[in-house]
């Protein structure tokens, strides 16, 4: 297992650092031929290694099955991050850019339908021993209703190909974040997930991960105006980092008390953020049923009654240069 420090590209143009790489992609290439378990931060670094490879013998992505979700997220970002999936599409081959032709688009098209089925067959199980995958399904699940409800019956050709563009974008949306929410978890300590609040040890677990980056990220894929989305200060790799950063510092400043901490309303860097922290219950191995505290979500505040809440009836303190928090007692 390498670290993520290890699979940092430094200096790419010194030949030490090059012979350190090329070790690392053929120990990668190794284990893959084996079929032996491999990190997603060591599939990445193998296939992007990959695609800028100029010896032959590597071969190419569609040869290696750890490269099907390299692929997978290549192609989901490049044609479903608009609105309708129209228009000009780029991708990089090598260090180019070129436009994608209809056959190529085509063909990619056909290829993400496949991945689509496979997934929707996965969300659609309700019984998944994998906590984020059963997190995930929930939440998928839910969002195909929604959607099925808000379209209602369709007549016309072109209202058919939005809502099975909107569906797959759902579907393959979904998968993108198993992806991404287990690589957030690889590449961290259980530590990193855990913080001191008013007494309590809370938990970001992968329903807050799930909630947090599903509703409230990527507003052009999701298309949802009534949500508040999250822009570059917390981007989703960090973000469980950031916010135990955020919360120990709000914590330290011993303003907060425990009948306040389900709500904690701030600014940070100027812009204003609402957490909610719940009482859970969860199973233990050979324990049982165990209270726990979850931040349960968090999102940026923006609807304009709350915000003028907040200023006419709350006290605001300055945590640091970055933090300034609302409460009640003094």
């Amino acid at each position: 297992m390498y670290s993520v420090e290890e699979l940092d590209f430094k200096d790419g143009g010194r030949e030490e650092e090059q012979k350190r790489t090329r070790s690392i992609f053929e120990d990668i290439k190794i284990r893959a031929e084996k079929n032996l378990p491999l990190l997603e931060r060591e599939k990445d670094f193998f296939c992007l290694g990959l695609t800028a490879s100029i010896v032959k013998e590597d071969g190419k992505l569609k040869g290696y099955s750890i490269c099907e979700n390299y692929i997978f997220k290549s192609l989901y970002l490049t044609y479903y991050s608009g609105a309708f999936g129209e228009g000009k599409f780029i991708k990089a081959r090598k260090a180019n850019l070129y436009e994608v032709s209809d056959s190529e688009k085509k063909s990619d098209f056909n290829y993400l339908k496949i991945v689509e089925n496979k997934w929707l067959n996965q969300i659609q199980k309700e019984n998944h021993k994998e906590e984020l995958l059963l997190k995930l399904s929930i939440e998928t699940r839910n969002e195909l209703k929604k959607l099925k409800k808000e379209t209602g019956r369709l007549f016309f050709r072109k209202s058919k190909e939005k809502y099975a563009f909107r569906k797959a974008k759902i579907i393959l949306h979904s998968k993108y974040l198993y992806i991404l929410i287990k690589k957030i978890k690889q590449d961290s300590d259980e530590a990193d997930f855990l913080f001191d609040f008013c007494g309590e040890q809370i938990e970001i677990d992968y329903y807050t991960l799930v909630h947090i980056i599903n509703r409230h990220y990527a507003k052009i894929i999701k298309g949802n105006p009534d949500k508040s989305y999250h822009v570059e200060e917390f981007e989703p790799k960090g973000l469980h980092l950031r916010l135990k950063k955020i919360m120990t510092a709000i914590n330290s400043s011993g303003i907060i008390t425990k009948p306040e901490m389900e709500k904690i309303s701030f600014e940070y860097l100027n812009k204003t953020y609402r957490v909610w922290i719940k009482k859970r219950v969860k199973q233990e191995k050979g324990i049982g049923n165990v209270d726990f505290y979850r931040l349960e979500t968090f999102f940026p505040l923006e609807d304009e009654k709350e915000l003028e809440e907040l200023k006419n009836d709350y006290l605001v303190s300055k945590i640091n240069n970055e933090i300034q928090l609302y409460h009640k007692s003094k």
